[in-house]
C-alpha cells in the first residue's frame, strides 16, 4: 500500500527507523505506527519506504517468516553428495563403459543437488 501526501507534508525516518509525517505549515508531526492488527486479528509489523511524495507501507507477517538454518543446508547438501557419490561409484563399477570414477562424479553431483533441494529450500 502506498500513502501519497501533498506539498504541505513531508516524511522522515530517524536513526532508529521511526517514520513520521510532518505538516510543514503547522509543524505538527505524526509518528506512524510500527505494528497494527490485520483483517484476521493478527498483529503484524509495518515497514515504511519513503519515496518521492509517498510512503510505501509494507506489512510483515511474523508467522510467515521461517528461520532457515545454514547448517541444515550444508549438512543436507554434503550428505546428499556423499551418499550419491557412493551409490554412483557402485553403479559405475557394475556397468561397463561408465566406470567407478565417472559414476562417483555423476552420483555425487546428483546427490548434492537433491540434498540441496531437500534441505535448503522450503
Amino acid at each position: 500500500m502506498e500513502v501519497v501526501y501533498g506539498d504541505d507534508v513531508g516524511a522522515k525516518k530517524d536513526e532508529n527507523g521511526v517514520v513520521s509525517l510532518l505538516n510543514t505549515q503547522t509543524n505538527e508531526e505524526e509518528v506512524l505506527p510500527d505494528t497494527t492488527i490485520d483483517q484476521d486479528g493478527t498483529e503484524v509489523k509495518l515497514n515504511y519506504v519513503i519515496q518521492d511524495g509517498a510512503v510505501e507501507v509494507e506489512v510483515i507477517d511474523p508467522n510467515a517468516i521461517e528461520p532457515m538454518s545454514a547448517w541444515k543446508c550444508v549438512l543436507g547438501t554434503a550428505g546428499g553428495t556423499g551418499t550419491g557419490g557412493l551409490a554412483g561409484a557402485g553403479v559405475g563399477s557394475a556397468v561397463p563403459v561408465i566406470g567407478t570414477g565417472a559414476g562417483a562424479i555423476i552420483g555425487g553431483v546428483s546427490g548434492g543437488l537433491t540434498g540441496a533441494a531437500a534441505s535448503c529450500f522450503d
